[in-house]
């Protein structure tokens, strides 16, 4: 008899953990395509959206060659505005731009970082800062890169930049041998790799944070990422340490701060095993590139999104690829960043997951990045996002 209760027991368990598995892994149910003629297909860093003061929604996008034109559209998709930047100078090295609101345009150009310029929306500098191409620290040749993904690198008044390893000697800008390169990355390893710079400051203000690659990499010279993704979601700072399982967080109101989020999936592995730098091997954009080719053996982080108004984070996950394509997981952590649960969802596989916004109404994709063995979608004259439903 007690084996047979043992024998139900289990079934009863499988049908359970079945069918809380099967419950997790959701359809996007789409409840309206928004297309934009912009006439160009614009990257990530040269688009976004912004609400006015009576919360009404408004997107832009920067023109990709010349930057020399903004197009700005409304929530029903017709075209509200164009603000031509023709008497800006360099404006063809724009790296990335941040229209928070009808008062302001930053333009970040070059990388690494030159020209800060913030606009009104009828193209009047109201500041500009210059930087220097290159500062040194600590007898290191830094300078300071600007992400040309979708992040948020704008907060309350302060940019927030990387601090890259120019990897050249100081004293004829050449570039170092496999050893002088090992040796530095060592002398760098714990340093802060951010920095925090005070946008309309007339001093050169910048406070360097970030201190999160002994805690994230076993060894000290492990191959990294030369441009890390990084966001600025609910302010806090997020690190996402590429070909890792790692998310470095950052309160801003306390850079001292320092919390990492180990991630681990059900559906996939996610981060690559450590590299570490041999000399003579696969060094600088050689090692890069295999990195991001190995990439695709295993699961990453793409993105990782505050939704205030379910007072949730999205984590956005891609799994490792199979037969030329990827299913996409959803993580969902907490106000305090604690792990509540994850999804499995099926999509179009013309585009990414990524590009994300979230609205009260539901989840907005950016459909023009295509992925992997498919049609390029960024041949289209026009911006296209699909919104879904937040139901998972």
């Amino acid at each position: 008899m007690k084996k047979v209760l043992s024998y139900i027991f289990i079934i009863i368990s499988l049908f359970v953990i079945t069918s809380c598995t099967s419950a997790q892994d959701k359809e996007l149910q789409l409840k309206e395509e928004l297309v934009f003629n912009t006439g160009y297909h614009v990257r990530p860093s040269l688009s976004g959206n912004f609400y006015d003061n009576d919360s009404n929604l408004f997107f832009y996008f920067l023109e990709p060659v010349s930057h020399k034109e903004i197009q700005i559209f409304n929530r029903e998709q017709k075209l509200v505005k164009k603000i031509s930047l023709k008497n800006i100078d360099y404006l063809y090295l724009t790296r990335n731009i941040k229209i928070p609101s009808w008062d302001s345009i930053i333009l970040f150009v070059a990388q690494p970082l030159q020209i800060v310029y913030v606009l009104d929306t009828n193209a009047n500098i109201l500041y500009r800062r210059d930087f220097p191409f290159f500062h040194i620290r600590d007898s290191v040749k830094y300078g300071r890169e600007v992400s040309t993904g979708p992040s948020e690198n704008y907060h309350n008044g302060y940019i927030y930049v990387y601090n890259k390893n120019a990897g050249r000697k100081l004293e004829d800008n050449s570039f170092l041998s496999d050893r002088e390169r090992i040796k530095l990355q060592k002398k760098t390893y714990k340093i802060a790799h951010f920095s925090k710079i005070k946008l309309d400051s007339l001093n050169m203000e910048s406070i360097e944070f970030d201190k999160c690659y002994s805690r994230v990499y076993k060894y000290d010279d492990t191959e990294r990422e030369s441009f890390p993704k990084y966001k600025i979601e609910n302010g806090k700072f997020f690190h996402l340490c590429s070909y890792t399982n790692k998310v470095a967080v950052t309160d801003l109101n306390n850079l001292d701060s320092l919390r990492v989020i180990t991630l681990n999936s059900r559906y996939t592995s996610i981060g690559l095993p450590e590299k570490r730098m041999v000399e003579g091997e696969d060094r600088g954009k050689d090692m890069e590139d295999i990195l991001y080719k190995n990439d695709y053996s295993t699961g990453e982080v793409f993105d990782i999104i505050w939704d205030k108004y379910r007072e949730v984070y999205y984590f956005f996950i891609r799994t490792k690829w199979e037969n030329n394509g990827c299913t996409w997981i959803i993580q969902t952590y907490d106000n305090n960043l604690n792990y509540k649960k994850e999804t499995k969802i099926k999509t179009d596989k013309n585009f990414l997951v990524a590009d994300v916004y979230i609205f009260k109404e539901g989840l907005l994709i950016n459909c023009n990045r295509s992925i992997k063995g498919v049609q390029d979608n960024a041949n289209r004259k026009e911006m296209v996002y699909k919104l879904f439903a937040i139901d998972f």
